[in-house]
């Protein structure tokens, strides 16, 4: 009778252990998944052209995600290295990832190109951008993806007519800037890149002394930009946020005098699901008459839950993880 209990319950650890084993199996994804990325970038004078891009790999032989190589509009890129965490497992001692998830890793890789294989030269005003890359594992699977946008720009141009006196920003999803106005000038313009991708998950407002806001006009403080997620922070918003503009369309030509400061308030919605590394630009004339492009950098990583990372497998490979 014992040795009968004994294998009924050996089978039972079986079927359970066979369970858990086809069920872990069915989360596995078909290929890594891409998240979207929007970088601006530039080209170093002297050294290669690196980039970070993130995507989600299955826990069950993790080495099988390791990027081999990436072929991008023709031109072979490298990894450096993975620069993400690692942990040390029996069965995988240099298991490497940014964020654990129950049946995935998130992980990064940084891809490099030299100068001499780029499509521009360094030092122009020439751009290149692209959308895709095929992606080549350590397993030998090719993966197309698109991975959102990067713009690489031929040389970095330094500001001149704005000095950062005062920056920060936190995981909160905010960043702040206070600048000073090293000459009279005219803003004309403020705007970001990848409008129509990112334009509803950001919000900018501008902080200028009480003078300069009695000078414009009442449709300034009553702007139609509205950010939903925007009016659900706002409780934690500072005092100088409070008195602030919101950067719209019709809210220019703006002057300001050498020495003045320019407060720029850059808020990020909290549930944006993309990876942002491109310059806020501020454009508009002297009043020498000289034209300026002046840059803020703006980086921001998302955090994603269990809940959201389910819902980006849902919208990029179907079904419900």
């Amino acid at each position: 009778m014992k040795v009968r209990y004994f294998w009924i319950g050996l089978a039972i650890v079986i079927c359970s252990w066979l369970g858990n084993f086809i069920y872990f199996q069915s989360k596995q994804l078909a290929q890594p998944i891409f998240f979207d990325h929007y970088y601006e970038t530039y080209i170093p004078e002297e050294d290669t052209l690196k980039f970070k891009l993130y995507y989600l790999g299955n826990k069950m032989n993790p080495s099988d995600a390791e990027v081999n190589y990436a072929v991008i509009d023709g031109i072979t890129a490298y990894p450096v290295s993975n620069e993400g965490m690692w942990r040390w497992s029996q069965n995988d001692p240099y298991i490497q990832y940014e964020q654990e998830y129950i049946h995935h890793y998130l992980k990064s890789v940084t891809l490099e190109i030299h100068p001499f294989d780029l499509p521009i030269q360094q030092g122009t005003d020439d751009i290149w951008s692209f959308e895709e890359i095929q992606v080549t594992f350590k397993n030998g699977q090719t993966v197309e993806a698109d991975i959102g946008e990067v713009i690489v720009y031929g040389k970095f141009s330094p500001p001149t007519m704005m000095e950062e006196r005062y920056g920060s920003g936190s995981n909160q999803y905010y960043h702040d800037s206070y600048m000073k106005i090293l000459q009279s000038l005219t803003i004309e313009e403020i705007s970001i890149p990848f409008e129509d991708e990112i334009g509803g998950n950001l919000l900018l407002k501008l902080g200028l002394d009480k003078d300069i806001l009695n000078s414009l006009d009442d449709s300034a403080f009553s702007p139609s930009v509205s950010r939903d997620w925007y009016k659900e922070n706002k409780l934690n918003m500072k005092d100088d946020e409070k008195n602030a503009i919101t950067v719209y369309d019709g809210l220019f030509p703006i002057h300001l005098n050498e020495n003045d400061l320019l407060k720029l308030f850059i808020r990020l919605n909290p549930e944006h699901r993309s990876y942002y590394y491109f310059d806020i630009r501020i454009e508009g004339t002297t009043d020498n008459g000289e034209t300026f492009v002046h840059k803020k950098p703006i980086i921001d990583m998302p955090y994603f839950t269990q809940r959201t990372i389910n819902e980006i497998i849902a919208e990029k490979q179907g079904g419900f993880n």
